[in-house]
Parts: structure tokens; sequence; C-alpha cells
């Protein structure tokens, strides 16, 4: 008979965890099972989400997060990609002192003089090296030139320009007569088309 009793309280014990908690905050009636299709209740949002239906969540935010690192590995590329190509012309030898920029919409150059300090009366050479931008065609021919914008004239004599290698070129027969502000001027010519650079210095 004692047997029996225990059995009895038993089920009333399971039957009791099944019913629903009728208190206003309470969530009703929790179903725990192995079975992939069995319904569970969130316990966060109270909403019926099966075992599979949990499983697809997780799936879909480990692929979101996996396509949002190879995006930010992509553009990381892209941008040590462009980093590397970027357009940075380069001379030969050691640096000059004197040695200046200038900026086309399609190409920039540097450039430098020799001897390095430019004197009145007296010939120069001019080096230089430039680079293309995005989109823009090879330079056919470089001429090199200097003027004074404020007296309106140029130098005395015409320069004679020769290549020195891939993008390089050297100008000779440079010489500025007298003081003052002197502009430089490099036509690059390509594909029919020239655009000039310049840049200026003043002569003591």
């Amino acid at each position: 008979m004692r047997i029996l009793k225990l059995l009895s309280l038993r089920q009333k014990s399971k039957k009791a965890s099944l019913t629903p908690d009728p208190s206003p905050g309470g969530r009703g009636e929790k179903i725990v099972s192995r079975n992939s299709d069995t319904i569970e209740e969130s316990q966060e949002w109270g909403c019926p989400l099966s075992l599979r239906e949990r499983a697809g969540v997780r799936e879909g935010f480990a692929f979101r997060f996996t396509l949002n690192c190879c995006r930010i590995l992509l553009s990381a590329i892209s941008l040590l990609a462009s980093a590397t190509h970027a357009c940075e012309p380069r001379l030969d030898g050691p640096k000059s002192a004197n040695g200046k920029m200038a900026e086309s919409a399609s190409y920039k150059m540097v450039f430098r003089t020799q001897p390095e300090k430019v004197e009145i009366g007296k010939h120069f050479a001019v080096e230089l090296a430039y680079c293309i931008k995005d989109g823009a065609g090879a330079v056919d021919s470089v001429r090199v030139d200097a003027h004074m914008p404020e007296h309106r004239h140029g130098m005395n004599y015409k320069t004679v320009v020769t290549s020195t290698g891939p993008r390089g070129y050297r100008a000779e027969g440079l010489m500025f007569h007298m003081p003052g502000r002197w502009e430089y001027i490099f036509e690059l010519r390509a594909q029919g088309a020239t655009e000039r650079l310049t840049t200026s210095m003043v002569l003591q």
C-alpha cells in the first residue's frame, strides 16, 4: 500500500509541473524535448521557436558575420593596392635641396637643377621625372622653357631636351639673365594633346 501511495504522489507531481501558471506574470507551460520538431517557448520574448528554427537563426548570423569580414578584407586590399600604385615620380641619385614638384590633371612631375644653385647669367640644366595618373596616356615628348610673367619675356636661349630613360628627361641650355621671378614651363605631349605644368622661383 505504501508503494502505491508513493506512485500516486509522483504522478500528481508530474501533472502539476505541466499545469499552466495562472499568475499574471506566468509564462505558461514549457515543454522540453530532444525532438527537433518540438516547439519551445522563448524565455526572452515568449514566442515559440523550434530547435530547427533556432539553428537556422544561428546559421544566418554566422553567414552575415563571415560576409562582413570578407567585405572589410576586400576594402583593405583595395586601399593597399591604391597606395602601392600611387603616382610618385622619383629622380635617380641623392635628393636635391631645390627639388620641386609640379602637377597637372594627368601627370605629376619632380625636377631639380644642375648645378643646384641657379646664378644670374650662367647656364644650367634641369633633370626631371614624371608619373602618369589613372587614365592618362604615355608621354611622347617634353618641352622645357621659362619666362618672367611680370616682365612678359622669356629666356634668350632655347633648351635642348633629351630622354634619360623611362619617364625621365634632361633639359640643357637654360639661363636666367636677370633677377626676379622666373616661371618654369614643362609641356608634356601625349596622344596629340599637351598638358602644361608650371612652377616658379625668385632669383636674386
